[in-house]
């Protein structure tokens, strides 16, 4: 009797043993989804400061067009607008890149918590070949997933130097 009771408690640390990569990988992308969803309300938030910038430039280019207001010089204004509407190309780019980002990586989450549901399946329930077979594809899925998840981010980092040079050029030339 007590033999039997320690193949039981070895089969359950086996278990425990083997879902133990999935929890951590799903703990690892979680925190990066984190990260992932700060970027986007960054990219989000810049694009709402910018798009409110653009509409007092062009109200009060349209003021100065219709002589309600005296300016000498337009040219600043329309230059500022120039740089606006590059950065905001930019930052559209920017929101796809990172919402695929986080689709990809809620996905991979998603294979990791189907990777720790099938070892326990083919180790408790059915341990047969495809369950095994499943399992892996699962976790190569996942960890594809991910490392495309983070692509993904790198070019959004890429992008997001190329639209601070924008900005800084045009301080630098003034």
């Amino acid at each position: 009797m007590r033999g039997w009771r320690l193949v039981e408690i070895q089969n359950v640390i086996s278990v425990l043993q083997s879902t133990l990569t999935p929890v951590v990988m799903i703990s690892a992308l979680g925190l990066l989804c984190i990260v992932i969803q700060t970027r986007y309300g960054r990219v989000v938030d810049i694009m709402m400061r910018l798009s409110s910038e653009k509409r007092r430039i062009q109200y009060r280019l349209a003021r100065i067009a219709a002589g309600y207001e005296k300016c000498q010089d337009t040219e600043m204004f329309t230059e500022r607008l120039k740089v606006i509407e590059a950065q905001m190309d930019i930052l559209v780019k920017r929101g796809s890149l990172v919402k695929w980002s986080m689709f990809t990586m809620f996905f991979a989450i998603l294979c990791f918590i189907l990777t720790s549901f099938l070892i326990w399946l083919g180790q408790t329930a059915m341990p047969v070949a495809a369950v095994n077979t499943a399992t892996l594809g699962a976790f190569y899925l996942g960890m594809i997933l991910a490392f495309s998840a983070l692509m993904l981010i790198l070019k959004d980092v890429l992008m997001t130097y190329k639209g601070m040079l924008i900005e800084a050029r045009k301080e630098l030339q003034r």
